[in-house]
This record gives structure tokens, C-alpha cells and sequence, in this order.
């Protein structure tokens, strides 16, 4: 039976800088791993926890990586060689500061430690970074293109989607399971349906839970790209891609974005054949059948106020 295993490979869900610390907090050594007798005391902040002044010197709680939060220790500035993590822990308590700074008094760290209320955001927003890098890093593993996925959030302290799994395609279902599919999402308040009606609805796509990068491109109504029907290797019109091109120049770092409520290009109807309005509730565009009153909040100077 052994032999029968012989050239055989598990695959790990464990990440290589998760092994390294599963090595170095058992103390054990490990040089595929680069965990070396010289390196396996090696501390490496993963995040900052608080902030105080004491006789003028800072001093942060750092969280080590690989250790637990009880032997997190506070250690002063000078100690500290992690420009990154030390700036975007600035960037979080000014944040931090500027929202919950009283009326009249100065957004500034007081000289004996953080309030709870700030310390504990601090804590959470680093805890919610960890938790987007590493998805991050799993989205990239399974991405088919060259560019890079990177994942923010900026807006609230969620975490990576629980209920959602990342995938190159998307996944196609009847307009008739839509339509099922589609009552349950407006009442959930969130739906990322979209209708391949090129010629006739007959198929929808529904990212809610299997999707790819386009489930994140959020609407504008004053948007960069616009959406088009493409067909790759396939003749069946009503099986379309569902791709999106620019629709002027793009500056790095500006949000990608189309219109849900899209209407079609009279210069070129045949190029952009799509629904005229797409209904949606949150999300990729929706059935356009079933739509509700959706208010608008993508801060366009000529926003309609209204998605449809």
C-alpha cells in the first residue's frame, strides 16, 4: 500500500508563512521551511493593538506574529522596524481620532493611552486587514489573469464573504430559477443577477455566491466602463460573455465602475444589444422584473438619486 503512495502529494491549506509559525511557536526546526536554529526566535509584528505616550516616547502594543494576543507586549518606537504597519496604524487612529473626537477638543492621541472605544476599533481594523490579505493571497492563487487582485475595505469593519467562493467563470441558471432566486435576494436586500438577453431570456448569471472579479464593481451613474456582449469560442447567442471595456481613461487607483440602470449606445445597438434596465438590489445587475425603489449613493456630481 505504501508503494501505491509513492510520488503522491497533499495539498496544504496551510499558507508557508502560517507553517513558519506553527514551527517557530513550537520551537521547532525546520529548513525546507527556512526555520533555522539562528531565526527560530525571530519576532515579526503582524499588527498594532493600542498607543501611549509615556515621558514623551511612543510606545505600541504589538501583536507578534505567531503568538498569541495574551503575550503581545508594548514595546517603544525605536524597537520597532515595520515602517508599513507602523504608518497604516497612524493612518486607522486619525480615522479613529477624527470620528470620535468631541466637539471643540483637538483630533489628537492622548498622552496616557487611547480611549477603549478607539483602542478596540484599532484592534478590529487590524484584525480585519489580516483577514483581507489573506484572502487576498487566495484570490490571487486562483486568479487566470496577469493583474493583480488587491482587497480593501474602507467603508465598515466585515471581513472577507463568508458565504461567497471565488471563481474565473461565473455561473449561468435558468431566467425561471432567477426569477425564484431573485424574490429571495430583494428581500435579503442584496442580488447580483444579471440577464443574458442578447436575443431572447432565456439563461441569467448569479455571482451571488460563485463569482469572479465583476462581482465587486459597484454602479455609477457617471460610470468608466461600459458593459458588451462578446462571444468566445461559442456560436449560441444566447450564451454571450459578459465583458466590460473602458469608456475613457482610467487613472491608477480610481474604482471601476458601470451603470446598473445602463441604456443602449444608438451608434452602436448592435455592440451593447443588452436589457435597457437592469433591475438590482445591491450588487451586480439584477432580474427586471422583479425591482425596488433603490436609492442611489455613488456621489457622482450628475447622480440620479435613484438606481431605476
Amino acid at each position: 500500500m505504501a508503494e501505491n503512495l509513492k510520488g503522491c502529494s497533499v495539498y496544504c491549506k496551510s499558507s508557508w508563512v502560517q507553517l513558519q509559525d506553527l514551527c517557530r511557536l513550537a520551537k521547532v526546526v525546520c529548513p525546507d521551511l527556512g526555520v533555522t536554529r539562528r531565526n527560530l526566535s525571530h519576532f515579526e509584528v503582524e499588527y498594532l493593538c493600542d498607543y501611549k505616550r509615556v515621558r514623551e516616547e511612543e510606545f505600541y502594543l504589538v501583536k507578534w506574529r505567531g503568538y498569541p494576543e495574551s503575550e503581545s507586549t508594548w514595546e517603544p518606537r525605536k524597537n520597532l522596524r515595520c515602517p508599513g504597519v507602523l504608518k497604516q496604524f497612524h493612518q486607522d487612529l486619525e480615522a479613529a481620532l477624527q470620528r470620535w473626537s468631541r466637539p471643540g477638543r483637538p483630533r489628537r492621541p492622548p498622552l496616557h493611552g487611547l480611549e477603549p472605544l478607539v483602542a478596540a476599533y484599532l484592534l478590529q481594523k487590524a484584525k480585519q486587514r489580516r483577514a483581507l490579505w489573506r484572502w487576498e493571497c487566495q484570490l490571487n492563487a486562483k486568479r487566470s489573469h496577469r493583474g493583480r487582485i488587491t482587497v480593501e475595505n474602507e467603508v465598515d469593519l466585515d471581513g472577507p464573504p463568508r458565504d461567497f467562493i471565488y471563481i474565473n467563470e461565473y455561473k449561468i441558471i435558468t431566467s425561471e430559477e432567477a426569477e425564484r432566486r431573485g424574490q429571495i435576494y430583494d428581500r435579503q436586500g442584496a442580488t447580483y443577477l444579471f440577464d443574458l438577453d442578447y436575443v431572447e431570456d432565456v439563461y441569467t448569471v448569479d455571482a451571488a455566491y460563485y463569482g469572479n472579479i465583476s462581482h465587486f464593481v459597484n454602479h455609477s451613474c457617471d460610470p468608466n466602463l461600459q458593459v458588451y456582449n462578446v462571444f468566445i469560442d461559442n456560436l449560441d447567442e444566447r450564451l454571450p460573455r459578459i465583458a466590460l471595456f473602458a469608456t475613457r481613461p482610467i487613472r491608477a487607483g480610481e474604482e471601476l465602475t458601470f451603470d446598473y440602470n445602463m441604456h443602449v449606445d444608438p451608434v452602436d445597438a448592435e455592440s451593447t444589444r443588452m436589457d435597457s434596465n437592469l433591475g438590482l438590489a445591491g450588487g451586480l445587475a439584477g432580474s427586471p422584473k422583479k425591482r425596488l425603489r433603490i436609492e442611489c449613493k455613488c456621489g457622482a456630481p450628475a447622480c440620479r438619486k435613484y438606481l431605476f
